[in-house]
């Protein structure tokens, strides 16, 4: 079959059969359970390079970002990758006609390919126009279903320009053409269509927009036309929408991981992916499939406990009484008192409301792994109150005479396989990570005297995209003398349990593999430091259920048992409250919001997130996460865990935190200043060895400053 394909500069005729939809690429171990789905635009002189970057060391073997192993693949190890290749319009061919016949014939080869297996999520990657075949292509219920998010490389979504990314718009677009309307029209069609159907609200669209002039072109895709939504047009940091620098023929090309371009689109496609598991997770429990369910959590270890997402699953595996897929999901840290329904029900209102054979067996196990009898829906209802109702004695007098709680093993078992990965950002934290800033310093020996080398990134560089071997490679790179690393020291700005916890397992997963101990030694040392023995359970809290924001860890200092044969253990934990101060004006801030998300409960979205300052962000993020954040307390509320010292005991009498005696002084003697109120922070310290014959150590400190 003859095809055209329009180049820039001129047509060619190839002899091929399109379109097609081939796969380039497919994991076998672990089995992949999401296809990536990659469309070109028509810029393209050979769509079958659409993806495919110039390899400087060889000419003759490109790299193509979504296929080669040290790129997407590496980062995404459970992934098929196809590419759907397809006629190019001729000249001046109608928008509308070419648009609606090529995704026709996307929409047949998925049915036949993607569709046709089960469990299967679908990540667009579109390039141009692209873009507007996938959109056109979304109209297909069954295939948005399966859609989890798109990734639009320089999409025309609208007109405001000449734009060659478009058939039928070789010339400046105006109304002398008679041109314009036609384009302008197709397209604001196709975009209110997608809005308007069954799954295009649920589906994620990321927009990347070029930075650099394509020539004389100039802006081939400006960032007006690259923007899906009309509210975020021209907005440089509109949500979902990121600047590449690139121009138009090179933005969906990369040819190394570290190139910045490529680790913020890792970054997406790694967002689509942990919005795309906790589904499947809870289609494998619910059609019965252990085995597709703890394959599913054995990939995400570390990020499944605070994935917003995960609550359906723990729903369908309590209310299909899948006892084996729930012992997976809170072995693995979910939390078993998360609300699950709009009327704030928790797994165990769902086992009692359940009607399958095993539901007795569901409720003793949830309530053997510390589900709250007390905890109420928005009815007013506990668990007790809903069984009273159904008339179920039994399950009554288990609610009413509850088993105890088992802890976690003392040791692991020596089968147990555990991998070590790069922590991810899965809750949306309102850009608490980015307000934050953080401490890097190596420090060396040199000439007999230290050398500093220190770095400040914000929480979200540090942890959760470059990591500190990145971060400081970069800063030594200036420098060119010798000298001996005594250690690394690396400091947090807050006492957040997600953080740190994060942090020594990014430190883990940069570490090299050259010293004494080999790779299995560095994960199981990982794994057994962040050990909710070491860390959930050293917390103590206010036993007042409205007062649970006040928490600490119990002061202590301890060397770490070695989990390594024949080797003695130099880790060290420390937890220590010191005596601090803060302007009253800012602890009543915090004390506002606290007070404010205490109202709302746990994981509702502030009602103006970008109003909130870093503090407050941080507090309405992580306060009630499953590992929670540690606020600073005052000296009244460290000594006096549950009493409310923010509300009034009585009618005509300050509150317990403005009655302090410092406060009552410094308000005396300086009464047009702001006066101090004396708090209580924490200080939190794990040193690391790092396994070599002559231990250095790398140093996390962490201290509060809200």
């Amino acid at each position: 079959m003859a095809c055209f394909i329009l180049s820039r500069d001129s047509l060619t005729v190839v002899q091929e059969t399109l379109p097609k939809l081939e796969v380039v690429y497919a994991s076998s171990t672990p089995p992949a359970y999401i296809d990536i789905v990659a469309v070109h635009g028509i810029l393209e002189s050979n769509p079958g390079e659409a993806w495919d970057c110039k390899n400087p060391l060889d000419l003759n073997h490109p790299v193509n970002w979504l296929t080669d192993p040290s790129m997407l693949p590496k980062f995404l190890p459970n992934i098929r990758v196809l590419q759907f290749s397809y006629k190019l319009p001729i000249s001046r061919e109608n928008l509308a006609h070419h648009l609606n016949r090529t995704s026709l014939s996307l929409r047949k080869l998925l049915t036949q390919q993607v569709l046709s297996i089960t469990n299967r999520a679908i990540i667009f990657v579109a390039h141009g126009y692209g873009g507007l075949i996938v959109l056109n292509t979304l109209h297909a219920d069954d295939i948005g279903a399966r859609t989890i998010g798109i990734a639009c490389f320089a999409v025309p979504f609208r007109v405001v320009q000449r734009c060659p990314a478009l058939p039928g718009s070789p010339t400046p677009l105006s109304s002398s053409t008679g041109r314009a309307p036609t384009v302008a029209n197709t397209l604001s069609k196709l975009l209110n269509d997608f809005r308007s159907s069954a799954n295009g609200p649920r589906i994620l669209v990321r927009c990347f927009y070029e930075l650099q002039k394509s020539g004389e072109d100039g802006y081939i895709v400006p960032r007006k036309a690259a923007t899906i939504e009309e509210s975020n047009v021209g907005a440089a940091n509109s949500p979902g929408t990121f600047a590449l620098n690139a121009n138009h023929y090179n933005i969906n090309k990369f040819k190394v991981a570290d190139d910045q371009n490529f680790e913020l689109v890792c970054d997406v496609m790694q967002g689509f992916v942990d919005r795309a598991y906790p589904d499947i997770i809870a289609q494998a429990i619910l059609k019965g499939d252990d085995d597709q369910a703890q394959a599913q959590i054995n990939l995400h270890p570390t990020s499944i406990a605070t994935n917003d997402r995960i609550g359906d699953a723990l729903a369908a595996a309590v209310t299909k009484g899948r006892l084996n897929s729930l012992r997976l999901l809170l072995a693995n840290g979910v939390n078993v008192n998360a609300f699950l329904t709009a009327d704030e029900e928790t797994a165990l209102h769902l086992a009692v409301r359940s009607r399958n054979e095993d539901r007795e067996e569901v409720v003793r196990f949830l309530l053997e792994k510390g589900a709250d009898v007390a905890i109420r829906n928005t009815a007013g209802k506990s668990a007790l109150s809903v069984a009273k109702e159904m008339h179920l004695p039994t399950i009554e007098k288990l609610l009413e005479d509850r088993p105890l709680i088992t802890g976690p093993l003392l040791k692991r078992s020596s089968h147990e396989q555990r991998h070590l990965h790069e922590p991810k950002l899965t809750l949306n934290d309102f850009g608490a990570s980015l307000k934050f800033h953080a401490r890097v310093a190596d420090i060396y020996e040199v000439e007999g005297r230290e050398k500093a080398f220190l770095r400040t990134p914000n929480v979200n560089a540090l942890i959760y995209t470059q990591g500190p071997r990145h971060l400081m490679n970069r800063a030594l790179s200036r420098w060119s003398g010798t000298g001996q690393k005594k250690f690394q020291w690396l400091h947090l700005p807050s006492n957040n349990l997600t953080w740190i916890k994060h942090l020594i397992l990014r430190t883990y997963f940069e570490r090299p593999t050259d010293g004494s101990w080999d790779e299995d030694d560095w994960r199981e040392k990982c794994y057994f430091i962040i050990d909710n023995a070491y860390w959930e359970a050293q917390v103590d809290v206010s036993p007042i259920t409205s007062l649970a924001h006040i928490r600490y860890m119990k002061p202590q200092c301890r060397t770490l048992q070695s989990v390594i044969r024949n080797h003695s253990s130099d880790d060290i934990i420390v937890f220590m409250p010191y005596l601090h101060y803060e302007k009253a004006s800012s602890r009543q801030k915090m004390a506002d919001t606290v007070r404010d998300v205490r109202t709302t409960n746990a994981r509702r979205f502030p009602p103006n997130s970008d109003a909130l300052n870093a503090d407050q962000k941080l507090i309405w993020s992580y306060l009630w996460g499953d590992m929670p954040l540690h606020i600073r307390r005052t000296l009244d509320q460290f000594m006096y865990d549950a009493v409310d010292s923010d509300t009034p005991q009585r009618k005509g009498v300050d509150p317990r935190n403005v009655d302090q005696v410092v406060y009552r002084f410094m308000k005396k003697e300086w009464e047009n200043d702001d006066p101090y109120v004396l708090m209580v922070d924490q200080l939190w310290m794990v040193i690391l060895e790092d396994g070599k014959s002559h231990p250095t150590f790398a140093r996390i400190m962490l201290d509060l400053q809200c």
